[in-house]
Parts: structure tokens; C-alpha cells; sequence
């Protein structure tokens, strides 16, 4: 209301009465004021007989303000009064929790007045609930299941919650509130804490009261329990550790440290900036020492998404990806260029050299410290001297960090910017923002607006990575409002991998040169000093990564080069055969097993094109044969 008067929306405003604009006379007077003698707005009362544009409206408008402010006190009086006599007498005021409901008193409806009255109520237990209350204590208590999961699994089994709950999803606090409910094992407490207006901006907060007037509305009731004594009290040794644990992680305010909400001063770059793409919730810091996110729906489990986000491997790739896709566009380039020259030229005109002046001040205050050192070694300084010199030089050190400020941020050159160094600063875009503290975070939602990541399986693993989308938004200015081709070139769709390449990644390009040079495996990760595994991973990704069918390393093997061990074992194989010993003693002579004699044998009659003879048939021939079964030769 008032900024559409500010802006002379409206010239006349109508109230049945002045409590519709406020109860509260320090609000309601200075409001009439501002509207009337700032906005020129005409104030009509229509029921309390107050025009503005009659005279002595203000004495009227200051006793009805007055009067509504009285009258609110009255009624918050009498509301109290009513709600003490009722929960005197053990009936219900609303105040029942997750567990419990509420039912009437039969006959109570005879002593209350009105045409249609009602019964009073009591609490009642509901064991639709109360069974869902036990499962939590059990799954805390009796399996130690952390809070996080508990919330999880309430909010995927579909669990009900309070009836002032105006969200369905179940959270860690929410369980802890729970937990700590003394309600649960009959003791029912009314009044230890208090509303309390704020006359000033109209907000109320809650204020504790003190134990003696408390005490006395404290009662309890066995028959509404819900856990027994034994497992409660567990319950709360467990919070009370957990709480001992945590305890210096916990701000002045009591709050564990750690993300804000506060958009105005982000802790990190991707703060409020990754949006999950099947829930549409906020990715948050996660893991040991906040170094990943992860999506806030899953914490709850209302999100199948459980994918975490390194933070500073994200922060990297996005800031490089975006300036990569800078220079690529040409309108995107030019667009920067003009810019940054606007900025310079603004800047060069519109305000005097900062750096210098510091600097100047800064040599003035040097030459003050001086002085005063020398009086001091001369031995004409007085007491105060002492104190003088402590304040000019925190005033030195102040004007030493502003400078250092200025020259790490780079003050504007002597001459406008090229477009080589623009391209520079692009190319190291992640340096620049990731040193620039909560306002570069700022600048970069700005210019990317929101990233909305989505659970991908790569084609050459089995793990699940995340996936974003975004697109990069150049200033207002710089894209003409009629001009639809000109903001598509500038606003382009872009799409990022966050997953991190495997380590073989970088060695898949040789690994194919030297498999297709009929180097084996083994002699491959010889040669490139890697593990013996690699060069199979290797070779599937550079498959995978082009489309292609990776080739069975079985039916491959014939024409890989055998290496000169394998061709001298051949050998002594095929001494030992023509000496007309059996496989069994040929394989305990050269100290391996019967296969790899078979495999070498057939592969030194293939490699000379010759039949590989039948081995049942040779022992059958020989004078003496080895015990076992036949060679499959």
C-alpha cells in the first residue's frame, strides 16, 4: 500500500475503521501521517467518522488508534482468562501435539452460552499416530538410526504430521522436537512461554515465563501416554550426547554453523544457485567438511536424487565452462568487450582515483608515525603519546589493507582494456570469481541465473553423475527488447558434465594406438607405468565414448604379439613334448599349471600353420602316462 502511494496509485483510501490498518497506535500514527503529508492521500473512516480532509482529523485518528490499541490488550486478556479456566478444568485449548487429537465432552454444551453451543473437548489419544510416535523412539533408541534417515523414511512411508504442519515432507528438526516432547509419557505443561508484540514493527516473538506461574498449569495425565519411562529417558540421553557432541560447532545463537538462506551474503559461489530437476529443491552443503552438496529434497525424502555434487570441483567446471562458452560466441564476446570498455570510460570520468588518494593518505600517516616515534626517542612525548601512536597506526594497517584491496582487484588502467586481456580474465574466470568473496557469488547467480542438475549414467560406468543445465544471461542493456535473434545469440542453453572422468581417461588415445599395434595388455601397462587393470578400462572408454563395440579381449588375443618369454616357454614346451613327457610332469617341470602347457603348445603349432595335434591321442601312444584325465588336446 504504501509504495503503490509513493508511486501515486491512488488518491483516496477507504477503512471501515482504523484497526484494519493497525492495532497498534505507534504503527497506525506515523503510517496516517506519511500517507496524508508525504503521499497527499485522502484517509476516510467510514464507521469512526474520520476524513482527512476535515479539520481535526489527527485528534480523532490519535484517540481511535489509541482506543483499538486498549481494546486489543482487553481481548488478548479475556482469551487468556477463557484458555486458563479450560485447561484448569482439564479440558483442550489446542495446544495437543503429533500422536494426539481431540474429543468432545458429552453434557458440557448445557453451560455454554450461544444458540448453537458446543462441548468443551478434551485430549484424546489417536493410535493412528501414536503407533507412528513409537516407531520413531524405537528406530532412535533401539536402532540407533541417525535423524537425517528417520526423516527420510517418515516423509517416504507417508507418515502424517502435527495439525499446524503446513509442509508434508519430515526433517531432522521436526524429529528432535519430537523426541524431546515430554507429552509423550504424560506430562502436559500450558503457559511457559508467552507472545509478545513488538509495538514498533508489529512482529511477535515468544517469550519464556517464568517457572512459578508455569508450574501450575503442569499436569499429569497417565492415561494419554504414549512410550514408556525407560525408553524416553534413553531417548534423551541420546539428544543430550548428540548435542554434547556438536557443541563447538554451534554459533553464539546456539545454531549449528555451516550454509545461510541469506541470498544477499552467500558463504559459497554455488550457494542457492543448483536447483534439483525432479523435485525442484535447492542443493546444500553436505558431507564432512561441507564439501559437497546435495539436494535438500532428498534429506527429507520427498527426492529420489541422493547424488552428491563436489563443491569445488562444480565451482571449477562451471566458472571454466562458462567462460569457454564466452569466447566461443562471437555476440557473447563482443558484448563483454563493449561492456568492459562502457565500465572504464564510466569509471574513469565519474570518480578520481582512488588508489592515489589512498596512497597518499596513507604516506601522510607515515609521516605522522615518524613524528611521534622521534618525540618518543627524544624524550619530549607526554603520557598520551603512547596512545596517539597505538590509534595512527591501526589507522596505518586500516589504509594498508584498503590499498592492497584495490591493487588485488585491479583499479582501472591507464588505458581501456584490450581484448586480449578481456579474453585472459575470461579464460581464468574461476580465479577471479572464487577470490571474490560473497559478491562474486552474486555476480555469478546474476549472470547464470539457476543450474538445474539431473542424475545421468554414463556410458562407461555404472555410476550415477549429475548433469546441469543452464543458460548464461548478459546485462539488460546490452540486448535490445526487439531484437529476438540478438537474445537467443546471447542467452545461449548450455549443458555440463560435473561427473569427474576417470583416471584411465587420459590414457585411453595410447592405450588403442598400442592395442592396435599388437601390444598385449600386461606389456601395455608396463610401458605407460599404470596398473595392470587400466588399459581394459582404457580401451572400453574409448569405445564407449565414440559409440562403438568394445571387442571380446578373448577372440583378440591371437593376433596380439607374444612377448619373448612367452615365445622361449613355447619352446621348452615343445622340447619336453618331443621327449615324450606328459602334460602333467611338463607343467611340474616348468612350474605352471597344465592349461598354460596345453595353450603353449597349441600356440606354437598355430603359429607355424600347422594342425594342433589331439592330445588324447598322444597319451594314449606313450609308454607311461600321467595320472588325472585326459588333456583336452
Amino acid at each position: 500500500m504504501l509504495t503503490a502511494a509513493k508511486a501515486g496509485g491512488f488518491g483516496v483510501l477507504y477503512f471501515e475503521s482504523l484497526s484494519r490498518l493497525a492495532r497498534e497506535f505507534v504503527i497506525s500514527a506515523p503510517m496516517l501521517k506519511e500517507l496524508v503529508l508525504v503521499h497527499r492521500v485522502r484517509v476516510v473512516s467510514t464507521t469512526e467518522g474520520i476524513d482527512s480532509d476535515r479539520p481535526g482529523w489527527e485528534l480523532m485518528a490519535t484517540f481511535r488508534s489509541w482506543m483499538h490499541t486498549e481494546s486489543l490488550k482487553q481481548l488478548r486478556e479475556a482469551v487468556l482468562r477463557g484458555q486458563e479456566e479450560a485447561v484448569l478444568g482439564g479440558y483442550s485449548v489446542g495446544h495437543w501435539c503429533f500422536g494426539y487429537g481431540s474429543e468432545p465432552v458429552p453434557g458440557t454444551e448445557s453451560g455454554r452460552r450461544g444458540r448453537n453451543a458446543k462441548p468443551r473437548r478434551r485430549v484424546a489419544v489417536a493410535e493412528g499416530h501414536a503407533e507412528w510416535v513409537r516407531r520413531i523412539f524405537r528406530w532412535f533408541v533401539i536402532d540407533r538410526r541417525p535423524m537425517a534417515w528417520i526423516a527420510r523414511e517418515l516423509t517416504r512411508l507417508g507418515c502424517p504430521k502435527d495439525h499446524r504442519s503446513r509442509k508434508a515432507a519430515w526433517r531432522a528438526g521436526y524429529v528432535v522436537k519430537l523426541l524431546r516432547n515430554p507429552k509423550y509419557v504424560g506430562l502436559w505443561a500450558w503457559g511457559r512461554a508467552t507472545n509478545v508484540l513488538n509495538p514498533i514493527t508489529g512482529r511477535v516473538r515468544q517469550e519464556e515465563c517464568p517457572p512459578e506461574d508455569a508450574a501450575q498449569f503442569t499436569r499429569e495425565w497417565p492415561d494419554l501416554r504414549i512410550v514408556d519411562d525407560v525408553l524416553f529417558f534413553q531417548a534423551q540421553g541420546l539428544l543430550d550426547e548428540n548435542e554434547a557432541r556438536l557443541a563447538g560447532c554451534r554459533g553464539a545463537a546456539g545454531r549449528l554453523g555451516g550454509s545461510t538462506r541469506d541470498a544477499r551474503r552467500p558463504r559459497h559461489l554455488l550457494q542457492g544457485l543448483i536447483k534439483c530437476a525432479a523435485c525442484g529443491s535447492t542443493f546444500k552443503v553436505a558431507g564432512a567438511h561441507g564439501k559437497y552438496l546435495k539436494c535438500d529434497g532428498h534429506s527429507t525424502g520427498a527426492c529420489a536424487v541422493r547424488t552428491q555434487l563436489p563443491r569445488v570441483r562444480a565451482e571449477s567446471a562451471l566458472l571454466e565452462f562458462v567462460g569457454a562458452a564466452v569466447l566461443r560466441s562471437p555476440a557473447w564476446r563482443a558484448a563483454v568487450h563493449a561492456a568492459a570498455g562502457a565500465a572504464w570510460r564510466s569509471q574513469a570520468m565519474a570518480r578520481p582515483d582512488d588508489r592515489r588518494d589512498l596512497e597518499r593518505q596513507l604516506a601522510a600517516v607515515e609521516a605522522k608515525v615518524a613524528r611521534l616515534v622521534d618525540s618518543i626517542e627524544d624524550g619530549t612525548a607526554g603520557v598520551e603519546v603512547g596512545e596517539r601512536l597505538a590509534l595512527r597506526r591501526r589507522e596505518l594497517d586500516g589504509l594498508g589493507r584498503k590499498l592492497a584491496d584495490l591493487r588485488r582487484a585491479g583499479e582501472a588502467p591507464d588505458a581501456p582494456p584490450t581484448p586480449e586481456w578481456i579474453d585472459r580474465q575470461l579464460e581464468d574466470l574461476h580465479g577471479l570469481l572464487a577470490a571474490g568473496g560473497p559478491a562474486a557469488a552474486v555476480a555469478l547467480r546474476q549472470l547464470v541465473g539457476a543450474v538445474t542438475v539431473a542424475e545421468s549414467i554414463r556410458p562407461t560406468g555404472k555410476r550415477k553423475s549429475l548433469t546441469g543445465t543452464f543458460s548464461v544471461s548478459p546485462p539488460e542493456s546490452l540486448v535490445a527488447a526487439d531484437d529476438d535473434a540478438a537474445d537467443a545469440a546471447l542467452r545461449p542453453s548450455l549443458s555440463i558434465d560435473f561427473g569427474a572422468p576417470p583416471p584411465w581417461a587420459d590414457l585411453a588415445d595410447r592405450v588403442k594406438e598400442l592395442s592396435d599395434a599388437g601390444v598385449r595388455q600386461a606389456d601395455i601397462a608396463s610401458r605407460l607405468g599404470c596398473h595392470r587393470a587400466w588399459p581394459a578400462k582404457a580401451l572400453a572408454y574409448w569405445h564407449a565414448v565414440r559409440g562403438s563395440v568394445t571387442p571380446d579381449g578373448r577372440s583378440a588375443r591371437g593376433r596380439l604379439a607374444a612377448t619373448p618369454e612367452a615365445l622361449a616357454q613355447r619352446d621348452r614346451v615343445k622340447a619336453l613334448w618331443d621327449a615324450g613327457l606328459p602334460m602333467q610332469e611338463i607343467a611340474a617341470d616348468l612350474g605352471c599349471c597344465r592349461d598354460t602347457v596345453t595353450a603353449s603348445i597349441a600356440a606354437w603349432f598355430e603359429a607355424r600353420g600347422l594342425p594342433v595335434p589331439d592330445g588324447r591321442e598322444r597319451r594314449k601312444s606313450l609308454p607311461r602316462k600321467s595320472p588325472g584325465p585326459a588333456e583336452p588336446l
